[in-house]
């Protein structure tokens, strides 16, 4: 295949669109987040600090959690689970330790980090939403039905 027949199988130049849709949910889970916080708290900097420290480790969470997912479905069963549980043991200390740097520099709220975060599970529930109204809004018609199958009886 020549680099400029349009028909490379790259991974990293195809966009996912269900990772797309679950970034764009927690970046709006984000602002929803700092909307709360200009009109209902205190101490605006520290919390708005603290929070989008948490919601961009959510996005990029959630692109190592892809990462990750695409590289272990290469391996044995035995090698995928153990390779799927670093990475969420690593994930999950790249959480804690922005936390506890928060914590100890006072550069922002260490708990509206934690609830930043919290921004990867609204994007995993948004995703569905945010991916129909993606492939609505950008993509032909007749691809906006990818997941029927054909089967009317359902």
């Amino acid at each position: 295949m020549s680099a400029g027949s349009g028909k490379s199988k790259n991974v990293f130049l195809k966009i996912n669109t269900t990772l797309l849709c679950m970034m764009a949910g927690t970046l709006l889970y984000g602002l929803a987040g700092q909307i709360v916080i200009l009109i209902f708290l205190r101490g605006v900097a520290g919390c708005t600090a603290g929070w989008w420290v948490g919601v961009l480790l959510a996005v990029f969470g959630a692109a190592h959690m892809y990462w990750s997912l695409d590289r272990a479905l290469d391996l044995g069963e035995k090698g995928a689970a153990r390779k799927l549980v670093f990475h969420n043991i690593l994930r999950y200390l790249v959480f804690l330790g922005a936390s506890a740097l928060l914590m100890v520099t006072g550069i922002g709220n260490p708990v509206a980090c934690v609830f930043g975060i919290f921004g990867l599970k609204a994007g995993a529930y948004l995703e569905p939403l945010l991916e129909k109204l993606y492939r609505r809004a950008f993509l032909k018609e007749k691809e906006v039905e990818p997941y029927d199958t054909g089967n009317s009886a359902v």
